[in-house]
């Protein structure tokens, strides 16, 4: 009997851990992005402030194929581009919006965009995001090294998040967690897997952006 205890014990934690969330791949190899939406309602809770979590994809112009997921926690909505590296592109409270004024007024397409156009500034093109991601393998102007012509600021904010992951705690402060997973790969030259995080709280005025 003394064996098994720790068993016992184990499978209790594990059950308790997995009780007090619910999870949801959004986009993989096998999930193609779509329009969906889930609510606290859904869910069958009662926050104080009632949140959703609602992915859209958008159609026209240079926009066209683009993945949004907007997840509202009842107080601000935050607005996250994971075509666009995982981009945060807004957060709005209220009357209150953050975010940057660009003249690009699309959400545009990576695959419209020519890095090495403009003599190295086709990134401009794309750049209206509040939190935007520059490069892992290289950051900074445009310029040569060893000979490669490396364009402005890097390609992570033109690679699109290659797994896309929602949880949300069923427990208070209800925390809403969007994961995704950005590859910058090149045989024999870069091998760059990068994880980013965006959390939230059920009526927060504010979020998080960590890269672990």
């Amino acid at each position: 009997m003394k064996a098994i205890v720790p068993l016992l014990g184990l499978s209790f934690i594990y059950t308790t851990i997995h009780a007090v969330a619910w999870d949801r791949v959004l986009i993989d190899q096998e999930t193609a992005p779509q329009n969906w939406e889930i609510t606290s309602h859904d869910l069958g809770l009662k926050p104080d402030k009632p949140f959703s979590v609602r992915m859209r994809v958008l159609h026209g112009g240079r926009q066209e194929g683009v993945s949004i997921v907007d997840i509202d926690n009842g107080l601000m909505k935050i607005s996250v581009v994971p075509t666009r590296g995982m981009n945060v592109l807004e957060a709005v409270s209220g009357d209150v919006r953050i975010g940057w004024n660009s003249p690009v007024s699309e959400v545009v397409n990576p695959a419209t965009i020519e890095l090495d156009g403009r003599g190295g500034l086709g990134w401009l093109e794309g750049f209206n995001e509040m939190v935007v991601r520059c490069g892992y393998e290289w950051v900074g102007h445009p310029g040569k090294d060893k000979g490669v012509f490396l364009p402005l600021h890097g390609l992570a904010a033109n690679i699109p998040a290659s797994k896309v992951e929602l949880s949300i705690e069923e427990q208070a402060p209800y925390t809403i967690r969007l994961k995704g997973e950005l590859k910058e790969q090149a045989f024999k030259l870069v091998n760059f897997v990068i994880a980013t995080e965006l959390s939230t709280e059920s009526g927060a005025q504010n979020f998080t952006v960590t890269i672990p």
